[in-house]
């Protein structure tokens, strides 16, 4: 039988993760009322734009519209109808929410209609056209003119004969700071205006960041996945979240947890669910911007086993040996098993039976020969043919914690579960021998060497 000896002063754990996805509403809707606002009277035929989108609907006869299915974010709507001046309402739409919004129409005394109702220059375009109609049977005179400096027209005036139509052409500078702009176009006859949106966006890094901040509340079928979403200025993506499979790498293609779209940076959760019990599985984070896909690194993580934190119910630990330096620490084994990657992963528990007063509970991996509390910490694993594995082997996590060096609480009186894996083990190795070293914070500080010896792997 060959043994490994794994003597490492590390601390904590890796707490298995499992994402589950949860049964959330991440998307919401618009709906709403169109009147003339001379009357108030419903308005039918009138066309309701959404700009982000392009989706279009026509009113009613009871002038109402309704979209569903939107993205969580902030959206531009743009109203037009012959005879009426276009007009724009913003409205911001929550996950699992139907915002309500109220719109009047004013009619157009202008003479002339102006289409298209707004400007989208997005990313790349510099100059697009409005289209001048005379509408009155008479030709009119108009002027042209706009908000901002980094918009233009031309020309600034002319006029629009009776049956004809005529091209303003509008333009805009990019040489500004990444961003979202905002302008209008204003059209004036005489005493009468009206004005025309303008949008444009000046990206700076196009591509958003994605990260995996931890993954907790770890059970057999369910896990949280925390992460960032780091945007910069004027990007915006139209669907973030994380994605999970039991093979490494996963894709959106495979089972995900989505969020729903966003124009700004933000943490973000995402409860799983569904998760076979003692199964590791691999998690990204992903944002879509303009069609593309982008991901995190990936983080692995194990569902916690069926018989609730040991092994199947037929696993025989009785030949391990547990021992702890430490009168006020008591520890326990739950299981330890071989998972489908080869790694090993072995649940244990610590209990605080004796320590009060203290700050934290640290597992913390030191090199070979370092002293702590006048004594010599030595980090090596070792099979029972003399092979001297790599110390880094073991990994530790507790509750999305990863790291040489882990810090939790565990107060008098309570259990903390730490879940430990394990690379390159050979796969002929049937047991295993773990040795930690912990501290409580206390003072003075409390060390205690814990050791996990003969555990069978199964």
């Amino acid at each position: 039988m060959k043994k490994i000896l794994f003597c490492l002063t590390a601390f904590a754990a890796l707490f298995f993760s499992s994402c589950v996805k949860e049964d959330i509403n991440v998307f919401g809707g618009i709906t709403g009322i169109v009147k003339d606002a001379q009357n108030s009277n419903p308005l039918e035929g009138v066309k309701v734009t959404i700009t982000y989108t392009g989706a279009s609907q026509i009113t009613t006869s009871d002038g109402q519209f309704m979209f569903d299915n939107l993205e969580a974010i902030e959206y531009t709507l743009s109203f037009e109808k012959s005879g009426y001046l276009p007009t724009t309402q913003t409205v911001k739409v929550q996950a699992g929410e139907t915002a309500t919004i109220h719109v009047q129409m004013h009619r157009n005394l202008l003479g002339i209609e102006v289409t298209p109702s707004f400007l989208d220059f997005s990313t790349n375009e510099t100059s697009l056209n409005l289209t001048l109609q005379a509408v009155s049977g008479q030709s009119v005179m108009f002027n042209a003119s706009t908000s901002d400096s980094w918009l233009s027209v031309s020309p600034q005036s002319g006029s629009v004969s009776i049956s004809g139509s005529t091209t303003v052409r509008v333009m805009v500078s990019r040489t500004s700071a990444p961003g979202n702009y905002e302008g209008v176009v204003t059209i004036r006859v005489n005493s009468e205006s009206m004005t025309i949106p303008v949008y444009m966006r000046i990206a700076g890094s196009t591509q958003p960041v994605v990260t995996i901040e931890s993954i907790a509340d770890i059970t057999q079928t369910t896990a949280t996945v925390n992460g960032l979403l780091t945007l910069e200025d004027g990007v915006q993506v139209s669907d973030y979240g994380i994605c999970y499979s039991t093979q490494a790498n996963p894709t959106i293609s495979n089972q995900k947890a989505s969020r729903g779209g966003s124009t700004r940076s933000t943490t973000f959760s995402c409860q799983i669910s569904g998760l076979t019990a003692g199964t590791e599985y691999f998690v990204r984070a992903y944002a879509i911007a303009d069609g593309v896909t982008y991901y995190s690194n990936s983080r692995s993580f194990t569902t916690t086993s069926s018989s609730g934190g040991g092994g199947s119910g037929t696993e025989d630990y009785s030949s391990a040996q547990l021992l702890c330096s430490c009168d006020e620490l008591a520890i326990g084994l739950l299981s330890c098993k071989r998972l489908p990657s080869g790694r090993i992963q072995m649940e244990t528990t610590i209990k605080n039976i004796g320590v009060e007063n203290y700050t934290d509970f640290r597992v913390s991996g030191v090199g070979s020969g370092q002293n702590w509390d006048g004594r010599t910490w030595t980090t090596e694993i070792l099979d029972d043919f003399g092979t001297d594995y790599n110390i880094y082997s073991l990994k530790m996590s507790l509750n999305g914690q990863e790291g040489n060096s882990i810090t939790t609480s565990v107060p008098l009186g309570a259990t903390k579960r730490f879940t430990f894996t394990i690379q390159d083990v050979p796969a002929d190795a049937t047991q295993i021998s773990l040795h930690i070293v912990s501290m409580f914070y206390a003072y003075p500080c409390v060390y205690a060497y814990l050791q996990y010896n003969n555990v069978p792997i199964y």
